[in-house]
């Protein structure tokens, strides 16, 4: 039989999914003529399909080795190693593939699709460059319009929505197709609105741009007082006057007078709504209608904030080089950490008049941040996600913000609870820390291992070495099923300290079982659930944890944890990803900012991972512990945090308790292991049939971000439905 019967033998096993028989023929042509890297690859292809990884990729290497030069070598070994989460393996892998012609384009679409900025810019401007997104917009157009009968086309929308998406780095062309639509009629009432526009250091070009941007507002129901102390500046505006007759300008003895001078124009006039400009941001012509258009959709909120653009430069430039601020709901302990940063503050009346009563003479800046603080705290402030201011981008002084969170804490009765104000950092965030209660309080760390103890002990060890208070601590250990020696010995060992209790369960791997069981040893307030994978390298810990938990609001909190090669693999949780969810700050670089510096901030979650989460005893064993019937191992720590959220409690995220993480290396990952696969869809389903479309709501991101893609890599400008629905969001 020649090796050509024996090619043809394993194609036709191939293409009927015979893996055994097509292993067997292409292993004897692989015989005849070792040389043959065309059937290496297709050895590959059913080695992997028999989830022979190892083998599978060893087939792979010996064809790229005989032929580095044909690029689905290198494109199926891609597709083998990101399969396996090997991923820095795998970009290695398509970058060798683009080389080659034949498969450039699907290694770029790889590498894109991985979130690597640079592939992710190249293939768009491949795609811009080919006309193809002309046709995409075109498709997606008809789409739109024929949405409610076409619903097979509809189906097809998240796939859409990726292809008629922007990386970020290309914003300016992004924004060349897609302005602020004008918002709908809501209503015929009138809505006055009072301006402030602070003129002090800005360039007199920008000052004729914003008279511009105001002049030119669809909506005219509204006044503008240009305030400043330089009179040169005040003369610029002052020259736009006379055909202007809604423009005032007010002259500053000194800058401190602001707030007192603020004060006494909103108290005299009669306006619904006061408008605190950024500093030389120029409006979007619909800015003002959105203004009240959304403060009819949303009656209650008393504050609004909105999506920003930055300009490197002179805010006066059109379009090319902006970058976006995309926003999200407010949340109160990121104001803590960020204040306002500077954007405009769109405030009603009386809650503006009722935070300027409590202060005196404090900068702008400090003004704007207590507005959003003591707002926030009260639930009542909401977010247009639309652009509709432009900027130069600048960063506000921390000691503005530091006087503001004082000021705020002092007024509510907690400054003698919070640290992070007396020595204002150099930039932003402020990193806000809550002191930790005069009561001692003991926690317990609950770990639960098998055949792992070399991860384990490490993992103890750091959290005993770098807690404040080691002597607080205690440690439950549950050992599902250990059996090599050195595991039984080391868990032996563990048991010995006088702080350790360890509780063997030998049963098929339940993580929430375990869990349970390890919960009913534990006679502390505090309670940490953590893997064994893991290292500890925050000093002190255990404080903040029980800072974060003091508070009554918040019912759990996770870390920060990152991956060996110091990229982020969890920053809390992400709902509404891909039909499930996923990890906010994926594979972003350790240090990365993040979107509104979100990676670097103190926030509330929609949920955290159970790798790492801290709580109350008392409140995980009223809400009903961790769902072991129905959710065995994958959604049982989302689960919990949404029923801590429907009791009324706050998930929190720090990046101010910092682990690194092994993932799954004692157990594995689930997606390579077909029983795990079946039982994490089936999880998937419980969820869902569970919590409907709270699996789907993530109010930290704005509705201009792609969901269908990598976190935070695409954006797309949201249709009037999705505007509005962000808007009406508003809740405590």
């Amino acid at each position: 039989m020649t090796e050509a019967d024996a090619i043809a033998r394993g194609d036709a096993a191939n293409r009927l999914r015979d893996w055994p028989t097509a292993e067997r023929a292409y292993a004897e042509a692989l015989k005849a003529d070792p040389s043959l890297a065309h059937i290496w690859i297709q050895y590959g292809h059913v080695l992997k399909e028999q989830e022979r990884f190892a083998s599978a990729e060893r087939a792979y290497r010996q064809a790229v080795a005989l032929r580095p030069d044909m690029g689905d070598g290198h494109l199926q070994l891609g597709h083998l190693l990101k399969r396996l989460g090997r991923r820095s393996a795998a970009i290695i892998a398509y970058e060798a593939a683009l080389v080659v012609a034949a498969s450039h384009t699907d290694a770029m679409r790889e590498l894109a699709s991985l979130g690597i900025d640079r592939y992710v810019r190249q293939s768009f401007e491949n795609r811009h460059a080919e006309h193809e997104m002309g046709l995409v917009f075109r498709i997606a157009d008809e789409v739109a319009h024929l949405r409610a009968s076409l619903d097979r086309i509809a189906a097809q929308l998240p796939a859409l929505s990726s292809l008629t998406a922007w990386p970020p780095a290309l914003y300016d062309r992004f924004r060349a197709h897609f302005r602020p639509p004008p918002p709908p009629a809501i209503d015929d009432r009138d809505i006055s609105v009072s301006l402030f526009m602070m003129c002090d250091g800005v360039e007199a070009e920008t000052m004729w741009r914003q008279m511009r941007g105001l002049v030119d507002q669809a909506d005219e129901a509204f006044y503008v007082h240009a305030i400043g102390v330089e009179s040169e500046a005040l003369r610029v505006v002052a020259r736009m006057a006379p055909s202007f007759d809604r423009l005032a300008c007010v002259r500053l003895d000194h800058a401190d007078d602001i707030t007192i001078q603020l004060r006494d124009i909103v108290m005299g006039e009669g306006t619904e709504w006061v408008v605190l400009l950024a500093k030389g941001a120029i409006a979007d012509p619909q800015a003002l209608a959105w203004v009240k258009a959304a403060s009819s959709l949303a009656s209650q909120v008393d504050a609004w904030i909105c999506d920003e653009e930055f300009t490197t430069g002179d805010a006066s430039v059109d379009v090319d080089g902006l970058t976006p601020c995309l926003r999200q709901m407010p949340d109160y302990d990121w104001c803590l950490d960020m204040g306002s940063e500077g954007q405009t503050v769109i405030v009603r009346r009386e809650a503006f008049l009722g935070v300027c009563n409590r202060c005196d003479a404090v900068p702008l800046e400090t003004l704007r941040s207590l507005l959003l603080l003591d707002l926030t705290r009260a639930g009542r402030v909401g977010h247009i996600p639309l652009a509709l201011f432009r900027r130069s981008a600048c960063k506000p002084r921390p000691d503005n913000h530091a006087m503001a969170v004082t000021l705020h804490a002092r007024a509510h009765g907690f400054v003698d609870a919070i640290m992070g104000t007396e020595n204002a950092r150099e930039a932003l965030p402020l990193g806000v820390m809550w002191r930790v209660p005069d009561m001692p309080e003991k926690r317990t760390v609950v770990l639960a291992t098998r055949d792992n103890v070399d991860d384990l002990a490490g993992m103890v060890g750091s959290l005993r070495r770098l807690a404040e208070r080691p002597e607080a601590l205690r440690f439950v250990i549950v050992d599902n099923g250990s059996e090599t020696l050195d595991a039984v010995d080391g868990l032996d060992v563990l048991a010995r300290s006088e702080d350790t209790t360890v509780v063997r369960i030998d049963e098929p791997f339940n993580w929430s079982r375990l869990n349970n069981l390890a919960v009913r040893h534990v006679d502390t307030p505090l309670v940490v659930f953590a893997n064994d994978d893991m290292t500890m390298l925050t000093q002190g810990w255990d404080d903040r944890v029980r800072g974060l938990l003091a508070r009554p609001d918040v019912g759990l909190v996770g870390a920060l944890l990152l991956y060996p090669d110091d990229t982020i693999q969890h920053a809390g949780v992400l709902m509404g990803w891909y039909g499930n969810s996923t990890h906010d700050g994926l594979h972003e670089a350790w240090g990365t900012p993040g979107p509104g510096s979100r990676w670097q901030v103190t926030r509330t979650a929609s949920a955290v991972t159970g790798a790492f989460m801290a709580m109350r005893c008392e409140l995980f064993r009223a809400i009903g512990e961790f769902d072991e019937r129905h959710l065995p191992v994958g959604q049982s720590d989302i689960d919990l945090c949404l029923r801590v959220r429907k009791a009324g409690f706050k998930i929190v995220w720090t990046p101010h308790i910092m682990l690194r993480h092994f993932e799954s290396k004692s157990r594995g990952l689930d997606h390579l292991d077909g029983e795990r696969s079946a039982r994490a869809r089936a999880e998937l389903a419980v969820m869902k049939d569970r919590w409907g479309q709270g699996m789907e709501n993530e109010s930290s991101v704005g509705p201009s971000w792609v969901r269908t893609a990598r976190p935070f890599s695409l954006l797309t400008f949201p249709t009037m439905e999705k505007i509005i629905a962000n808007i009406r969001e508003y809740k405590k």
